[in-house]
């Protein structure tokens, strides 16, 4: 488990990598990871804000709690890649799961393998705060609350998930209530793969009744 605090106020999804490449050997430091990010900061034209589209390129500065937002697994995948050409890795990437059903991510933690996952900071309600555009002239709006996991484990019996926050540590959610949040939020994951990591089938998709 690794905090992100107080080097990365807003950067979940750099310390969230950073705890999954951890937990396979590397040595990875979460500020250098964000620093590999692909990064836009905001600018006005005319009185109109411009940002990035916060899912290929995280949008302001992961270092700063007043510009800083964040970003999703696209982007996070990039920065893999920048830091595996750092250190001359090429036999590992992280591999994009996104649009996965929340039920077949757990096939991966069966395998031991912890995925990168994300909802909501406390698993409160999404809500949409600030909208702007982007260079290519869309308008994109931003979830205050999005926050990047490293999920662990899980039991379905006691309807709980094992996650390391990047915020709080090691903690325990709702089951139902993080696959509700993880489905609002896109349903954004990412898992390392390559190297002498097996390979997972996952599971088959399962209609899912709502939050409880």
């Amino acid at each position: 488990s690794i905090l992100q605090m107080p080097e990365l106020p807003k950067g979940s999804e750099a310390t969230s990598l950073a705890m999954i490449l951890n937990h396979y050997g590397f040595t990875a430091d979460k500020v250098l990871l964000a620093d590999l990010m692909p990064k836009f900061n905001f600018y006005y034209i005319d009185q109109v804000l411009y940002g990035a589209d916060f899912v290929n390129t995280y949008a302001g500065n992961p270092a700063s709690a007043v510009s800083g937002y964040g970003c999703y697994t696209p982007c996070m995948v990039t920065t893999a890649e920048n830091y595996f050409k750092q250190i001359g890795e090429v036999n590992y990437r992280l591999t994009d799961l996104t649009g996965t059903d929340f039920d077949s991510l757990l096939s991966y933690i069966d395998a031991g393998r912890p995925d990168m996952v994300w909802a909501t900071l406390d698993m409160i309600e999404p809500e949409y705060t600030k909208s702007w555009n982007t260079p290519d002239g869309r308008n994109v709006q931003w979830y205050e609350n999005e926050h990047c996991f490293v999920l662990t484990g899980y039991d379905k019996a006691a309807n709980r998930v094992f996650v390391n926050d990047p915020q709080k540590g090691k903690v325990t959610y709702s089951l139902s209530v993080f696959r509700f949040r993880y489905n609002q939020m896109g349903k954004y994951a990412a898992v390392l793969s390559g190297g002498d990591i097996k390979d997972v089938t996952p599971a088959p998709s399962v209609t899912q009744p709502s939050v409880s």
